[in-house]
């Protein structure tokens, strides 16, 4: 295996560039689980939607941008399949209705065809006839 020659700074910043990375991951599964327990706990009394607020800090986790960890779970959760929208600067509305859902993913597979169709148009540009 080479030997690494590089400065031991450069060493240090890589490596507390990747520790940044790692707690950034382990934050955003934490909101991630969080929203999830109060997801079911909505459900068990029957509700189908619920209000999400991030804390501005956490006791127990390094300090994280609200509005950045609000904006990651968004996409997060809509992954997951909820219909999410955000309130405020680091509220979420999740929603769980079949009709709000059944609508979302309509939404999104159209999204998907215009993408497509233009990535299409923009391949035939390139490559005239």
């Amino acid at each position: 295996m080479p030997k690494d020659r590089r400065n031991a700074l450069v060493k240090k910043l890589e490596l507390q560039q990747v520790e940044t990375k790692q707690r950034q991951v382990d934050t955003l599964l934490f909101f991630q689980e969080r929203a999830h327990r109060k997801v079911r706990a909505h459900n068990d009394f029957g509700n189908k939607r619920c209000l999400y607020e991030i804390p501005a800090y956490e006791v127990g986790l390094p300090l994280f941008d609200a509005v950045w960890v609000r904006n990651r779970l968004v996409k997060i959760l809509k992954n997951d399949g909820f219909a999410v929208e955000s309130v405020g600067e680091t509220g979420i509305v999740i929603d769980w209705s079949v009709e709000l859902l059944t609508e979302q993913k309509e939404r999104l597979r159209r999204e998907k065809q215009e993408r497509r169709a233009a990535a299409k148009n923009r391949k035939n540009k390139l490559i005239p006839s």
